[in-house]
């Protein structure tokens, strides 16, 4: 299974929905201009060994996506930043962008 542009944008959508949530019930004037510049800084990269999509929300790494299978993880496995260029593969996996399941918010992902 690859990694399809749709996956990846409905995992960045994901993040940006949460992010608007939360501004949401927030009692500021500016809430409509803070969803507006944050929907912009939520990005997907490819890194140059193309095994894993770099997550970046607001600069930093949010999360990585692997995008071919390997030994220890499936091609779509979400997983958490170890350094910015880095995942950290000793976690483990908190879901899956192809097979749904996942729990993320605009701060980072989570189990279940």
């Amino acid at each position: 299974m690859n990694v399809n542009d749709k996956a990846i944008e409905d995992y960045l959508e994901s993040i940006r929905t949460d992010h608007a949530i939360h501004w949401s019930v927030q009692n500021s004037s500016r809430k409509e201009q803070i969803i507006d510049i944050f929907y912009n800084r939520v990005r997907a990269e490819e890194i140059s060994d193309e095994k894993y999509i770099r997550i970046i929300v607001e600069g930093d790494a949010h999360s990585f996506i692997m995008t071919k299978d390997d030994k220890m993880f499936s091609a779509g496995d979400i997983l958490k930043p170890k350094t910015k260029s880095l995942p950290d593969r000793k976690r483990g996996s908190f879901g899956n962008i192809l097979t749904g399941g996942y729990k993320v918010k605009w701060t980072g992902v989570s189990n279940g």
